[in-house]
């Protein structure tokens, strides 16, 4: 993936690894990610807080580009990681389509990096999570905790025993936040 990008072919992506810097486990600078990303070729890779959001200009081809990073990452950094991809328009539409009304601090948002077991809306109809609605979608969750999403039952690990998959959830600041960084490339 070195540094092989003609500049023309390059389309804004939204990125986020899941379980970085959680705990003082795998812990990834992203001053450091920034580096790393941008030496195999990407462009206008920016980060938001530490808890592995990032943004950049690469090459079509998300599921590819997916598996690359997740290459280059453990290779750098000495440790796995999946990367999750959304284009811009992607994350716009999911925050359009949003299901609950209300206050949207209180709205997350977990998204899968693989497609889910398919009894997950079984098991998530049979759970208990009380404060808490949700709403299957193609790319993942919505999520709207009443009491935060600290107190939440249904969170990112329940998500991942209940459906077997490697997933990541963002706030709505967060998710607008990103979103706004990645219509600045989309202009550029």
């Amino acid at each position: 993936m070195h540094n092989t990008y003609l500049s023309g072919c390059m389309e804004a992506y939204i990125g986020w690894l899941p379980g970085v810097n959680v705990g003082g486990h795998r812990k990834v600078q992203m001053a450091t990610l920034r580096e790393v990303l941008q030496q195999e070729g990407l462009q206008d890779v920016a980060t938001y807080v530490q808890s592995g959001n990032f943004v950049f200009k690469g090459p079509p081809g998300k599921s590819l580009l997916s598996l690359q990073l997740e290459k280059v990452i453990a290779a750098h950094f000495g440790f796995s990681v999946p990367v999750v991809l959304l284009r811009p328009a992607e994350v716009r539409a999911l925050l359009e389509a949003h299901p609950f009304q209300g206050d949207r601090e209180k709205c997350y948002y977990v998204f899968f990096k693989d497609s889910p077991d398919p009894a997950l809306e079984s098991r998530l109809e049979a759970g208990n999570y009380p404060g808490q609605r949700w709403q299957l979608a193609p790319w993942g969750i919505y999520l709207w905790c009443e009491e935060g999403y600290g107190k939440a039952r249904l969170n990112n690990n329940e998500i991942e025993r209940l459906g077997q998959v490697r997933a990541t959830t963002r706030n709505h600041r967060t998710l607008c936040q990103v979103l706004e960084m990645a219509a600045g490339l989309e202009a550029s």
